[in-house]
């Protein structure tokens, strides 16, 4: 199986006196590294060169830019530029100033000990097996050793090794091939490296029936193992071992067997003497009664129908794919059985897979008798056009055929614009024509191909899109015609390589149509796997770069929002562009460079300034240039751009536009502060309480281009960032005065002349005590303050537990929070086993109640004195209630002294009490102010409660135990509450009506 990539590189050869470059897809990158750090070449060669011609040797080969430059001119010939050399790419510079890069499909060197070698395909005995003499991916076999995999691969950093099911003797070694003889009973194992160096092929020969009824044949298991950073998966029938960026290393297309039909078919072929198809006449019989020629095989197969079988099916072979089964650890083929036991199979059979690494180059035949198979990196070479049953059975199908060589890790040629480019062509070895007649063959751009290439996934965009012709040649290539014998032959493919360019392409494929395949004998030929591409650029400067402001300082844009805004208080300032030229990498040839600068409105309506420079500097220099005060208005949206000259006069493209504007002033207006959440305000009465947090957003305060604002809480140095809309949140950590400093900061990034200071007071406050009734269950609730105190907690007695105010939010059938029913009697009602506030000092107490029946008086919660409670949150149903209400009122209550019939001074609130309806109450005695006061709130309404105040003049510190459900009245527990009671708050100091409404809101929570 050919471990091979799907979307290959460049690649090619030099043959027929034709300089192409092959090679493996990390060397090649390395060398188009390489290439960016000596340049692509300049543009011209100047006189200076010229007038040391006498002083140079015409070598044709030069190390560095400037001495291939200078040796170009004087010499007048092409030079190769060594330096730029890779296995598969080889430069040259031209005495005209352009520079030519051939690359092919196959290598024509390889780095050994860092020194460029010829490739050498030679076995040889290694350290660890056989080794290959000198390939592109170092390759060792086994030489018999117990324990050793059949083949190592590496390239890359990466290595592959592939073992077999059965133990391997000493391999017979031939040239580039080994034969590992018998190693199933009349089955030779045969391995083969590439000509290409860069992997490998595998097949067992079965020599007859009996030898393919061995069941070690029916399912052939080939372990895998790989370097640790590569994962195999299955792949187009194949497999690929791909890396962590998911590229293939290596790649393997769907493994085949194949009989020898084909020596029948040619001798079938070369017996023929009529044939009813179309026929030719011998140029000796053109006479009244002419003989009719058959075709012989060769005329389908070519003149080398010997092909080696070893290596790939001949045509006419009967070929079928196996399946495989792939996993980390090893790829399983099942040899198709029909053909092992069939009467009409030819011996021996064959049966591969293959194993390649990846490549800068790859080709394929695409065969529409064969629609979902792919002949990827066929061997050694296929047939083009018609190959026609009816004319000879050496076409065991009628079929079309096509070809096509796809070039990658054209980084190089992605970076240059079309104009760039001056000549390309695309050349490829013809092996053989139908005769000597010279007939059209089209090459066109094609899709870029893969593993996975088909005539169904290619063949019908051939003519479409990007996948057009580029240029039709008539030829013919044959051995037997003295004037057309088999070579290399071109097309002119400039108009690929200039789309290739403008469009950034990093690869493209180029495919070989015969004009017609609807004749055979007016299309077919026959094309050797090794082909290349010659390109031939002269370039203009590059278009400038890391355009910038400098003073100000400010980046570029083309969007409207992101522009950058200059602050400058006279329209001053001074811009930046780096000038660029593809010849710029060698300091012995490196171009000097005139900057062109401009500014225009945004609409590019008008030209407001401009700038050519005088003199001229190296490329890749940035170039401050000066922009005087009074070009430039404020607030006027403006875009600057640049272009380059070269020395000979070539003008580059122009940068991006890089879009500004100017500021002159800052915001004469302070920024405003919004309350988004929390309970302060702008106000000196105090409110919150520490630990509560607040958050606040920021407003323009009627400026139109404020983008951000700096702030601080209790700190006027603003130091701190906040952008428009966004909210900052402050958590105080001490009561007393807060203040927050808030200025505007402009697109210029001027601050605003004012700035706003927020003045909130926080509260002297927290809670002391929080029955939450979230236990649902049970006969006690912890309080949260203290959940570890025992003398806290609140013990209840026959009481009930129902939903709470909360219903069910998360869509579960049940309500989202729970509460205590009490049923109205003295035998139900809760109390802790402490005091938990003082009763004598500023508090506040808030109680989610929902009663059942309002026809008397009852109690919600109280702390106990001795004789009486010192308060009462509860509902009355007396003459305390304004207006006699038919279900009385809500009602806080203080008693004036610890005795058993104190005077009660009582605060009373007009909201109607609904029986059923949960409902807050909350009351708050301020020691300072005298005042006992009642809020009532509905949950949910969005409304701050109505505060009810009486004076209250005589507080008292209570030390009994916190009831919930009931009251103390001259010396008894008295008015017991019949409903619900939900969360319980108690808090030290004076609670907020904001506080006040936010528990509400959460349903006491």
């Amino acid at each position: 199986m050919s471990l091979r990539r799907s979307s290959a590189p460049i690649s090619g050869s030099v043959k027929a006196g034709v300089g192409t470059i092959v090679g493996s897809g990390r060397g090649l990158r390395g060398g188009v590294a390489t290439l960016l750090v000596i340049g692509l070449l300049p543009l011209s060669v100047g006189s200076a060169a010229a007038d040391e011609s006498s002083s140079i040797p015409c070598t044709g080969q030069a190390e560095q830019a400037a001495d291939a430059v200078a040796q170009a001119a004087s010499c007048s010939s092409p030079v190769e530029l060594m330096s730029a050399d890779t296995a598969y790419q080889t430069v040259h510079v031209n005495p005209d100033g352009t520079t030519t890069y051939d690359m092919g499909s196959e290598p024509v060197r390889t780095k050994v000990s860092g020194a460029w070698k010829p490739i050498d395909r030679s076995l040889v005995g290694g350290t660890g097996g056989i080794e290959v003499a000198s390939p592109i991916a170092p390759m060792t076999f086994s030489d018999g050793t117990a324990g050793q995999p059949l083949a190592k691969i590496a390239t890359g950093g990466h290595e592959l090794s592939m073992d077999v099911p059965f133990d391997l003797p000493a391999p017979e070694i031939s040239g580039s091939q080994l034969t590992y003889d018998d190693v199933l009973p009349g089955v030779d194992l045969i391995v083969t490296v590439d000509d290409d160096t860069a992997g490998f092929g595998e097949v067992l020969r079965v020599d007859s029936p009996q030898a393919a009824a061995n069941p070690a044949l029916a399912e052939l298991e080939f372990p895998l193992a790989t370097s640790g950073d590569l994962d195999v998966v299955s792949a187009g029938g194949g497999f690929e071992a791909r890396d962590s960026a998911g590229e293939a290393v290596f790649t393997a297309p769907q493994p085949q067997m194949w009989d020898s039909s084909a020596d029948g078919v040619i001798a079938q072929a070369d017996a023929q003497t009529v044939l009813a198809a179309p026929f030719s006449l011998s140029d000796d019989e053109e006479s009244a009664s002419p003989r009719v020629e058959a075709p012989s095989a060769a005329d389908v197969l070519g003149d080398d129908v010997a092909a080696n079988r070893t290596v790939a099916p001949v045509e006419g072979d009967h070929v079928v794919q196996m399946q495989t089964t792939v996993t980390d650890q090893d790829v399983t083929v099942a040899p198709d059985g029909a053909m092992l036991t069939a009467s009409g199979t030819t011996w021996p059979v064959f049966i591969d897979p293959k194993v390649k690494s990846k490549t800068p180059a790859e080709w394929v035949m695409i065969d529409s008798a064969a629609p979902d198979y792919t002949y990827y990196k066929f061997d050694p070479d296929q047939g083009m056009g018609l190959c026609d049953y009816a004319v000879t059975t050496a076409c065991n199908k009628t079929r079309k055929q096509r070809v096509i060589w796809e070039f990658d890790d054209l980084d190089w040629l992605g970076d240059l614009a079309g104009a760039d480019v001056t000549k390309a062509t695309f050349k490829a070895f013809g092996t053989h024509s139908w005769d000597c007649t010279p007939r059209g063959v089209t090459a066109y751009v094609s899709k870029n191909i893969s593993t996975g290439t088909t005539w169904n996934s290619n063949a019908s965009l051939w003519g479409t899109g990007d996948y057009v012709a580029q240029q039709q040649i008539t030829v013919a290539h044959k051995s037997a015609c003295p004037d057309s014998p088999t070579r290399f032959v071109s097309w002119d493919i400039t108009k690929a390589a200039k789309w290739a360019a403008d469009t950034n392409k990093k690869s493209f494929a180029i495919g070989l149509k015969a004009h017609t395949e609807a004749s055979m004998q007016e299309g077919w030929k026959r094309y050797r796997k090794d082909a290349s591409i010659s390109i031939t650029i002269e370039r203009a400067p590059y278009a400038p770069t890391d355009l910038k402001f400098t003073d100000p300082a400010g980046a570029c844009t083309t969007t409207d929002s992101a522009r950058p805004v200059l602050r400058t208080t006279t329209g001053a300032l001074t811009l930046s562009a780096q000038l660029n030229d593809p010849d710029d990498n060698d300091s012995a040839t490196q171009d000097q460079l005139k900057g062109h600068y401009e500014i225009f409105t945004v609409d590019g309506a008008t030209k407001v300034w401009s700038y050519d420079m005088t003199s001229a500097h190296p490329a890749r220099t940035p170039i401050p240039v000066s922009v005087t005060a009074g070009k430039l208005k404020d607030g006027v949206a403006y875009y600057f751009d640049a272009y380059a000259t070269d020395s000979a006069g070539k003008s580059g493209p122009h940068s991006a536009k890089c879009e500004f504007y100017i500021e002159t002033s800052p915001p004469s207006v302070a920024p405003g502060v919004t309350v988004v959440s929390g309970p302060y305000h702008n106000s000196t009465t105090p409110s919150g309480a520490v630990g509560t947090p607040g958050t606040f957003t920021f407003t323009n305060g009627g400026a139109n281009d404020i983008v951000s604002y700096k702030y601080n809480f209790d700190d006027d140095a603003m130091t701190k960032a906040a952008s428009p809309g966004a909210n900052v949140t402050f958590t105080p950590t001490k009561p007393g005065k807060h203040t927050l400093y808030v200025e505007s900061i402009d697109r210029a990034g001027w601050a605003s002349d004012k700035h706003t200071e927020f003045v909130f007071y926080v509260r002297v406050t927290g809670v002391e005590s929080e029955w939450r009734m979230t236990e649902g269950t049970g006969s006690t609730v912890v309080d949260a303050q203290h959940p570890g105190d025992v003398t806290r907690r609140l013990n209840l007695t026959a009481a009930t537990w129902v939903d709470g105010p909360i219903g069910d939010l998360d869509g579960d059938g049940f309500a989202d929070s729970s509460a205590v029913h009490f049923n109205g009697t003295a035998a139900q009602y809760g109390q802790t086993s402490s005091e938990p506030l003082a009763t004598d000092q500023s508090f506040s107490v808030s109680v989610m109640v929902q009663i059942d029946a309002a026809t008397r008086n009852a109690t919600a919660v109280s702390v106990d004195g001795a004789h009486a409670s010192a308060f009462q949150l509860a509902h009355r149903s007396g003459a305390e209630c304004a207006g006699a209400p038919v279900n009385g009122c809500w009602s806080f209550f203080m008693n004036s002294a610890d005795v058993a019939r104190p005077t009660t001074t009582f605060v009373t609130a007009p909201d109607e009490v609904v029986t059923g309806q949960w409902t807050q109450l909350t009351g708050v005695y301020d020691a300072t102010a005298k005042t006992a006061t009642l809020y009532v709130c509905t949950p949910g309404t969005p409304d701050n409660p109505v505060a009810h105040t009486a004076s209250f003049t005589t507080p008292w510190m209570a030390f009994g135990n916190f009831q919930v459900g009931r009251g103390r009245y001259n010396d008894a527990a008295t008015d017991a509450w019949p409903g619900a009671i939900g969360a319980i708050h108690v808090y030290k100091g004076i609670e907020s009506t904001t506080q006040i409404h936010d528990t509400c809101l959460g349903a006491g929570a």
